[in-house]
C-alpha cells in the first residue's frame, strides 16, 4: 500500500488480487489512509464496489430473476416497480445508492407521485410494499459483494393516503347480496370475473389462468390452479344454482380457442384495469366502491358468521396455513369467539 502527496492533495495507490486500486484528492495524508484501509478491509471481505452497475439494472435483472411460478399480480408489481426506480434513478450507480437518497425517493413516492386513480402520493400499504421488494433485492446485492451497507435501514415511510381500516376492506352484506345479483343478471367478461370471485372467494391470481376444463359441471366445483402458495392449488365447492348461472354465462359469451376462459384477443386483463371496471359496477349499483381484494375479505366474513371452520375456510382461499388465516381476520374471528363464547355459556346454563 502506499499514500503519497501529488501536488496539494493526497492519493492512495495499491493492487489486490492483480488489480490496481488508486485515488486522489485527499486533503490530508489521514483522509487517504483511512479510505485506503476501507477500501482494502471491502476487499478482503468480498466486497467489489467498482462494479458500475446501475441501481435500476441491478434491480430490474433481480426481480426478472424471481419472475418464475410467481402470481401475474407479483410479475405486475415487479415491472411497475422497476419502471418508478428507472424513471427516478435513472443511470445511478448501485454501489453509489444510500440511505438520504432513498429516503428522498420514498417521501416523494409515498406523498407526491402521481397514483393510478389520478391524485398524489400513495397509502402506507403500497409503500411498505415496494419498500419491502427493494430491501430484499439490497439484501441479496450485499451477500454477492456489490455494496456493503443497507441503504434501506431503518428508513421510514410517509403516506399521503390513509391506510384502510380493517372494515373499509369489507363490504356491506346487503351490498355484497346486490353486487351478486347484478353480475347474476348482467353477462359480460367482467362480471363473470367479479361473480367467480363472489362464489368461490379467490384471488385475481387464481382467477385469471382458468381454464374451461377446470369448471366441473357434474360435481359443482371449479378447480383454482393458484400460484401464490404451494396449498393455492384446490378445488371450490360452489352450489347448484350458482353453477347454472356459471354455466349460463359460458354459453353466452364466446367461446376463447386457447382453452382459457379469460383471455381477449390473447391477452390476459390487467388487475387494475378490472378494479376500474369494478368501481364503475359499484357507482352504477350505488354502493361503496371496493377494490377486488374486497370481494375475497367479504366472501371470508361470510363463511366466518356462518360459522363454518376456520380449517375448512383456510383450505377454500388457498392459505398456507390457518395462521394466515387467524391474522388475515383477527377483528371478524374476534367478534365471531364472542358470540361462540356467548353461546356456549347459554348452553351449558340451560342444562
Amino acid at each position: 500500500m502506499s499514500v503519497k502527496k501529488r501536488g496539494a492533495t493526497w492519493q492512495y495507490d495499491f493492487y489486490h488480487d492483480d488489480k490496481r486500486y488508486r485515488k486522489s484528492g485527499f486533503k490530508t495524508k489521514r483522509e487517504a489512509t483511512m479510505e485506503e484501509n476501507e477500501r482494502l478491509n471491502q476487499l478482503t471481505k468480498g466486497f467489489h464496489l467498482d462494479d458500475d452497475i446501475s441501481f435500476a439494472e441491478y434491480f430490474r435483472n433481480w426481480t426478472r430473476s424471481r419472475s418464475i411460478n410467481k402470481a401475474a399480480g407479483t410479475i405486475q408489481n415487479y415491472n411497475l416497480f422497476s419502471d418508478i426506480i428507472n424513471d427516478y434513478f435513472d443511470d445511478a450507480p448501485l454501489n453509489k445508492m444510500t440511505r438520504p437518497k432513498y429516503q428522498t425517493f420514498l417521501n416523494w413516492y409515498g406523498m407526491e407521485a402521481p397514483s393510478r386513480n389520478g391524485g398524489k402520493g400513495h397509502a402506507r400499504g403500497t409503500l411498505n410494499q415496494i419498500n419491502s421488494i427493494i430491501r430484499s433485492c439490497v439484501n441479496d446485492a450485499i451477500f454477492e459483494g456489490l455494496i456493503y451497507k443497507d441503504f434501506t435501514y431503518k428508513v421510514e415511510l410517509n403516506a399521503a393516503v390513509a391506510t384502510k381500516k380493517p372494515a373499509d376492506k369489507f363490504m356491506d352484506y346487503d351490498d355484497f347480496k346486490k353486487m351478486k345479483q347484478a353480475t347474476t343478471e348482467n353477462k359480460n367478461w367482467n362480471n363473470l370475473f367479479f361473480f367467480m370471485m363472489i362464489i368461490t372467494g379467490a384471488r385475481y391470481s387464481d382467477i385469471i389462468d382458468m381454464q374451461y376444463s377446470h369448471i366441473n359441471e357434474l360435481k359443482n366445483d371449479v378447480y383454482l390452479s393458484g400460484t401464490k402458495t404451494d396449498t393455492a392449488a384446490r378445488t371450490v365447492k360452489v352450489s347448484k344454482s350458482d353453477m347454472l348461472v356459471l354455466k349460463d354465462y359460458l354459453s353466452v359469451l364466446p367461446y376463447n380457442m386457447s382453452g382459457y376462459v379469460f383471455r381477449r384477443n390473447g391477452f390476459r386483463p390487467y388487475s387494475s384495469s378490472l378494479n376500474l371496471s369494478l368501481k364503475k359496477l359499484c357507482s352504477e349499483l350505488d354502493i361503496k366502491g371496493v377494490s377486488m381484494h374486497a370481494i375475497r375479505h367479504t366472501h371470508c366474513s361470510v363463511l366466518i358468521k356462518e360459522g363454518i371452520s376456520i380449517s375448512y375456510i383456510s383450505e377454500r382461499l388457498g392459505h398456507k396455513n390457518t395462521q394466515i388465516t387467524y391474522e388475515t381476520y383477527a377483528h371478524l374471528l374476534k367478534e365471531h369467539k364472542n358470540e361462540a363464547e356467548m353461546k356456549a355459556a347459554d348452553a351449558i346454563a340451560n342444562l
